[in-house]
C-alpha cells in the first residue's frame, strides 16, 4: 500500500511538472520552448526510489544540448542550475541507466560539489573525488560501464570511513597518496569521461549556492522533515551533509559596486533575452541593448603583495567581469607594467614586484576615460596626489592595511576590506 501511495504521488508530481512546463518561464535558460520532456521518465523513477532527489530534479529546467554527452548539470552566468540533455544518445539508454546518470548529477548538486570545486587547489583531482563520493550512492544496476571504478587492490585499501562517508574532501586527500596518484595519472586521459562534465560548473559560486539552498529547502518541505520521515529514503548521514553546505563567498557584491561608478562609457552590446519578446516579431528571444560599463582594474603587483593575495584578486576580478563590465587591467607596482583587456583569462603571471605608487594607475585610468577604477591592493603605499573626477574603489586584501589604520582614511574614494575567507 505504501508503494502504491508513493507511485500515485509521483504520478501527480510528474503531471504537475508537465503542466508547468507548457508555459515558458521567465527564468528558463533554454531558448527552445517546445521540446519533449526528455527527463520525465527518469525523474519519475527517482521519485519512487528517492523522493527527495526527485523533488530536486523537478525544480531544475532541462534543455537539449548535443554536447552534454547524455545529461550534465550546468550553470548559467547567474548561478542557476539546469540539466543539459543530449536527446539522441539519451533516448537510446535504458530507463534504469537514465535514472542512474540523472541521480549522479543530482547528488553532485545536492551535496554542493560544484561550489566546493572552486575551493580545490587541484580541480581535476576534485572531479575524480566528487565522482567517487557520489557513485556509491547509485545502485549498481543503474550504472553504466564507463563509470569510474577503482582497481580491486586500491578499492581494498580505501579506509572504511572514506568509503561510507561519501565525503568529497576525504576522497580528495586520499587521491593524493602515492598509490592513488599513480592510478589517477593513468585514468586521466584525453577523450570523453564522466568527470569532464564538471567544466560546466564554472559559474557555480555564491549565487549558485543560494539557488541550491532554495531548491533543497523546497524539496525538504515537499517530502517531510528529517531522514526518518516518509519520502526521504536516503543513505544514513547524507541528510546532514546536504544541509551542511559551504558558506557563500564573502567577496563584494560587484553588481552594487558598479552602481558607484558614473556611466561615462558610450559602448553598448546587443544581447538575446527570453524575458522580453521581440516587439517586431512577437516571439522569443527578443533583443536588449545593454550599455557596457568600462572599468579599469588596477592590480598591485608590488613586492609586499603575497601570492595568495594575488590569487584572491584574480578570483574577484573574474566575478567582476561576469557582471558584464568591460574591463581593462593594469598591472602596476611603482609604475604601470602592463595594460590589457580582460576577457576571463587566468591571471597566471604578473609583472612588477617593486615598490608601490598608486598614482600611475590613476593617471592611466583618467587617460582611458574610464567609468571607474577598482584598485586591488594590500594598501601599503603613499596616498595618491590626485584622482580628478574618477570614482575609485579600493579593495584591500585580508592581510593588508587594517581598517582605520595608516592611510586608510586618507585614501580617496570607497574602501572594501576583503575577509579572510573571501
Amino acid at each position: 500500500m505504501k508503494a502504491d501511495g508513493r507511485r500515485v504521488r509521483a504520478d501527480n508530481i510528474t503531471l504537475r511538472r508537465l503542466s508547468e512546463k507548457q508555459a515558458p518561464s521567465k527564468t528558463r535558460v533554454c531558448l527552445v520552448t517546445d521540446i519533449p520532456m526528455l527527463l520525465d521518465r527518469a525523474i519519475h523513477e527517482l521519485l519512487l526510489q528517492w523522493p527527495f532527489l526527485g523533488q530536486v530534479a523537478v525544480q531544475l529546467p532541462e534543455c537539449p544540448d548535443a554536447t552534454a554527452g547524455d545529461v550534465a548539470l550546468t550553470f548559467d552566468s547567474e548561478g542557476r542550475a539546469w540539466l543539459a540533455v543530449a536527446p539522441e544518445p539519451w533516448s537510446r539508454l535504458p530507463l534504469q541507466v537514465q535514472a542512474g546518470l540523472l541521480a549522479h548529477e543530482l547528488w553532485h548538486y545536492a551535496l554542493a560539489h560544484p561550489v566546493l570545486r572552486r575551493q580545490a587547489a587541484a580541480p581535476l583531482r576534485f572531479d575524480l573525488a566528487a565522482d567517487l563520493a557520489v557513485q556509491a550512492l547509485v545502485p549498481e544496476e543503474w550504472r553504466t560501464p564507463h563509470w569510474l571504478d577503482l582497481p580491486d587492490v586500491l578499492a581494498a585499501a580505501v579506509p572504511e570511513p572514506v568509503a561510507t562517508a561519501h565525503d568529497v574532501w576525504q576522497w580528495y586527500h586520499l587521491l593524493e597518496e602515492p598509490a592513488f596518484a599513480k592510478w589517477r595519472a593513468e585514468v586521466v586521459a584525453p577523450g570523453p569521461a564522466p568527470w569532464h562534465k564538471h567544466i560546466r560548473w564554472e559559474h557555480a559560486d555564491g549565487p549558485a549556492l543560494h539557488h541550491r539552498d532554495r531548491v533543497v529547502e523546497r524539496a525538504r518541505v515537499a517530502v517531510g522533515e528529517g531522514e526518518a520521515a516518509p519520502g526521504w529514503h536516503l543513505p544514513k548521514g547524507i541528510l546532514e551533509k546536504i544541509h551542511r553546505a559551504p558558506a557563500a563567498p564573502a567577496g563584494p557584491d560587484w553588481r552594487r559596486v558598479l552602481g558607484l561608478f558614473v556611466r561615462r562609457s558610450s559602448r553598448t552590446r546587443i544581447r538575446e533575452t527570453v524575458k522580453r519578446p521581440s516587439k517586431r516579431y512577437g516571439r522569443v528571444p527578443g533583443i536588449r541593448v545593454q550599455p557596457l560599463q568600462h572599468v579599469v582594474v588596477a592590480i598591485d603587483t608590488s613586492g609586499s603583495v603575497q601570492a595568495d593575495e594575488l590569487a584572491v584578486f584574480a578570483r574577484e576580478l573574474r566575478r567582476l567581469w561576469r557582471t558584464g563590465a568591460d574591463i581593462t587591467v593594469l598591472e602596476c607596482d611603482y609604475r604601470v607594467r602592463r595594460a590589457w583587456r580582460y576577457r576571463g583569462q587566468p591571471l597566471d603571471v604578473v609583472e612588477g614586484r617593486g615598490g608601490t605608487d598608486f598614482q600611475p594607475a590613476i593617471d592611466r585610468a583618467l587617460a582611458l576615460r574610464a567609468g571607474g577604477l577598482v584598485y586591488f591592493t594590500d594598501g601599503f603605499g603613499a596616498v595618491p596626489r590626485h584622482t580628478g573626477r574618477l570614482p575609485v574603489l579600493w579593495v584591500i586584501s585580508a592581510g593588508g592595511l587594517q581598517e582605520g589604520q595608516g592611510i586608510w582614511h586618507a585614501l580617496p574614494g570607497k574602501k572594501i576590506k576583503l575577509k579572510p575567507d573571501a
